[in-house]
């Protein structure tokens, strides 16, 4: 017997994560013959090419660069053709129709909004914002109930409105401290004409939307604050940026994954500097609570509460991770001076 490493290899890259998956098959074959790959030998890690930081981050997560060898059985790799099993659906495609049901699409939410006042909004206008959040996320997917929906939704589009003329400030505040927006026109788009038929769209396709998400783009569209200012060092800033509409609510049938739907909603802080960095800030679908966790975002948190964070740093949470010395802290503080609670 014979072993011929890496006759078989071949080796994927990964740019989302910076990384190189590479898989090599172990040949065991006789002198006279051919034979079948007996071993697999499977490693997942940066790529030679990486710097220093992503390895070492790489090591603090607890991730293992080392190489995997998997026995191969003698049975058949796969189903062969025309038997039981040889038609499998991706993991990465929808298994089931999934759409959502009418009484939790965001129409039929808006469709129960009526000139009286509920007690989760009226609490929510008098301070009690933060608690009155929480109580919904503990309420999950009940907050559909047709009870709890119409005051929710009030709620979530009250503080909608609050964030859009947060962004506007912003904005302004920005251009008169000498801030360079890498794409001006972006900085603040409002939603598009047909946000309502985009989120109808992607609802029956693959089920409820937040209802954060729901009234962030139909009240405040998209944000792109990325940019520099002649007086920040190098750093990792992470402008706050959220998709516009048109990409974000485009149904993809690429973004399932084990019956579940991403939505990538913003880039990471280094893909923000046009540096290859690690996934984007997403949300899974389908979703029927109020909020939803904002995956990939170092906060571990949700959608609205990364919002806060990003208001307390004047748009850009990233310099909570610097050094005082680096951080520009009075030009921060004249930023999200008297910004609206949200």
């Amino acid at each position: 017997m014979v072993d011929y490493n890496h006759s078989l290899g071949n080796t994927i890259d990964l740019p989302e994560i910076h990384a190189h998956l590479m898989l090599n098959a172990f040949l065991q074959q006789e002198a006279q013959g051919g034979g079948r790959p007996s071993r697999v030998r499977l490693q997942l890690a940066p790529p030679a090419t990486a710097p220093p930081d992503l390895k070492q981050r790489w090591m603090r997560l607890g991730l293992s660069a080392e190489a995997l060898l998997v026995n191969r059985p003698s049975a058949p790799s796969g189903p062969q053709a025309g038997g039981p099993g040889h038609e499998r659906v991706s993991i990465h495609r929808r298994q089931r129709v999934l759409g959502a049901t009418p009484n939790q699409t965001y129409a039929y939410a808006l469709s129960l909004q009526s000139k009286r006042q509920g007690q989760y909004l009226e609490r929510y206008l008098a301070g009690d914002r933060n608690r009155v959040w929480a109580e919904f996320l503990e309420l999950g997917e009940t907050i559909r109930r047709e009870t709890l929906l119409a005051d929710a939704t009030a709620v979530a589009r009250e503080t909608m409105r609050r964030c859009r003329t947060n962004v506007e400030r912003l904005s302004e505040r920005l251009l008169a401290v000498g801030y360079e927006f890498k794409n001006p026109d972006q900085a603040l788009v409002s939603p598009s004409e047909k946000v309502l038929e985009q989120i109808a769209d992607l609802e029956a396709r693959v089920g409820p939307l937040p209802l954060s998400v729901c009234a962030w783009y139909e009240i405040v569209g998209s944000v792109d604050f990325t940019g520099s200012h002649p007086d920040w060092p190098d750093a990792y800033p992470d402008p706050l940026v959220v998709y516009p509409s048109d990409y974000i609510l485009a149904y993809d049938e690429d973004n399932w994954y084990r019956g579940r739907y991403r939505l990538d909603m913003a880039p990471d802080p280094l893909h923000k500097e046009n540096v290859s960095g690690g996934p984007p800030y997403a949300i899974w679908l389908p979703n029927a609570a109020v909020d939803a966790p904002f995956e990939d975002e170092r906060h571990d948190t949700t959608f609205v509460n990364y919002l806060r964070i990003c208001f307390q740093w004047g748009g850009f949470p990233g310099w909570e991770e610097s050094s005082t010395r680096a951080r520009p802290t009075q030009m921060l503080r004249d930023l999200a001076a008297n910004l609206i609670p949200v």
